[in-house]
């Protein structure tokens, strides 16, 4: 087993909302405003993404993938804040 650990940075817009971590498209557990959460996860490739229910819909993220190996991961959600756009949540590796 590997550690995913997963940092949201704290931002007023969609504060009291939670981003939830997805791997291969299944969520894996929620990261609230500011906070850093950790997952088990196995050894294989996969795809981590991340989404939230806002008030205009469902925000999303690309897929981005965890290579395979045993090296834990560790990525920072973020976001950019654009008019009519759904496309405005980020990872990037740490």
């Amino acid at each position: 087993m590997r550690r995913l650990t997963v940092t949201r940075e704290k931002k007023m817009n969609g504060a009291g909302v939670p981003f939830y971590v997805c791997i291969d498209g299944k969520a894996i557990g929620k990261v609230e405003n500011g906070e850093t959460e950790v997952f088990n996860i196995d050894s294989n490739q996969h795809n981590i993404s991340v989404y939230a229910d806002m008030l205009d819909g469902r925000h999303t993220s690309y897929a981005y993938t965890l290579r395979s190996g045993n090296n834990d991961c560790r990525y920072r959600i973020y976001r950019k804040i654009r008019l009519i756009a759904k496309d405005d949540m980020y990872l990037e590796e740490v």
